[in-house]
């Protein structure tokens, strides 16, 4: 009997995937079920506009970066620190789970404890001379950006924008207020105040920006043409030998950022010591939410639709960032301190406030 490969296929956003080898040794079977998969090269080409995205919307949003993709430094030291995170924290939660905020937003967390090691920000902050801090850690540093702005802009948007512009699948959820805010009576709210801090950040850069997130545009509208959104976010994310690999190499730039990069930020012990039980807070709320979801499995691996209009989010954008860009350099910079700062900390505590009741709430489960 001639079996197609396609009718093979796993359900849209199925994480039993790839297969095992089927017991009854029908291996003209399997290896027609494993040629769907996409190549290592069509991977590879995913993992650079997944890195991308990742890196536009956390660096050329407030600045810090306004042309990554337009010299050497972004793309050796920058855009590394963005795509092997959101690769292998991706892996963790995706592949091998079914994505929940909750989890999302502690891989997140994960991902913005980045600032210890690598660039000491949580530490020792570059814009101030005297932070403060408690227990070595510099706290409004790591409110707003270890607990909400990486958890938000640089994995929890890049892989919701990405599976949604580059897969076939609809894993990804948001926060249930956060999607009524995007389709909503205010939907246009924002993609506007995106906007006003993009372009109140850059000011007179803000050509380099609109460059930089028009050239991952254009990435995302070369994939879509070449028909390559036909897979699943499981199937284009690193699986478990390339997690192991690109674990690896995210340890080895762990272990030479530490060394190389502002050393003058190190702390002392106390501030080593914060960082670990830090570390160790995030890391086994992951453990008990992974944990719980394993321990009910849920067919369902499809998250809510969101039918966010494109048009008049672009406008709305649009019209925010000439705003942002019109408004004086000086006063120019408070709104995107308002908004980021101050909002970003209350996000930040209300988040990690409910990812700690999902995991509160797991934990009586698994006895």
């Amino acid at each position: 009997m001639t079996v197609r490969g396609e009718n093979y296929r796993p359900p849209t956003g199925s994480f039993s995937w790839p297969p095992s080898r089927p017991a009854s040794g029908d291996d003209a079977v399997y290896m027609q079920t494993q040629s769907t998969l996409p190549r290592l090269r069509t991977k590879l080409a995913f993992w650079l506009l997944l890195g991308m995205l990742s890196t536009a919307l956390a660096e050329v949003t407030v600045a810090s970066q306004v042309a990554p993709f337009f010299n050497v430094e972004g793309w050796l030291i920058v855009f590394p620190v963005y795509a092997l995170h959101i690769l292998v924290l991706g892996h963790l939660v995706v592949v091998r789970n079914k994505p929940t905020v909750a989890l999302l937003w502690t891989a997140g967390i994960l991902f913005g404890f980045y600032e210890f090691l690598i660039t000491k920000v949580l530490w020792s902050p570059p814009w101030t001379a005297e932070p403060f801090r408690i227990a070595g850690v510099a706290i409004p540093e790591l409110l707003v950006i270890g607990l909400f702005y990486h958890a938000f802009m640089a994995f929890l948007m890049p892989l919701w924008i990405g599976e949604r512009s580059l897969a076939n699948s609809h894993s990804i959820p948001l926060p249930e207020r956060l999607g009524r805010f995007l389709t909503g009576k205010v939907r246009w709210m924002a993609p506007a105040l995106f906007g006003l801090v993009a372009g109140a950040a850059a000011q007179d850069r803000v050509g380099l920006s609109i460059a930089s997130f028009a050239l991952v545009a254009a990435g995302i509208v070369w994939w879509r043409r070449s028909g390559h959104n036909r897979w699943s976010l499981a199937e284009l994310l690193p699986d478990r030998r390339e997690f192991r690999w690109l674990a690896g190499v995210l340890g080895i730039y762990y272990v030479i950022a530490t060394v190389t990069f502002r050393p003058e930020g190190l702390p002392g012990a106390l501030g080593w010591f914060s960082m670990l039980v830090l570390y160790a807070a995030a890391i086994f709320l992951f453990v008990t939410l992974e944990r719980g979801r394993r321990g009910h499995p849920d067919p369902s691996q499809t998250a809510p639709r969101l039918d966010v209009p494109i048009r008049p989010a672009i406008v709305a954008m649009l019209v925010g960032l000439v705003a942002g860009v019109a408004l004086p350099p000086d006063p120019g910079t408070v709104p995107m301190i308002m908004i980021i700062w101050g909002g970003g900390a209350i996000l930040g505590l209300v988040m990690l406030w409910g990812t700690v009741r999902s995991a509160r709430r797991s934990m009586p489960e698994q006895t």
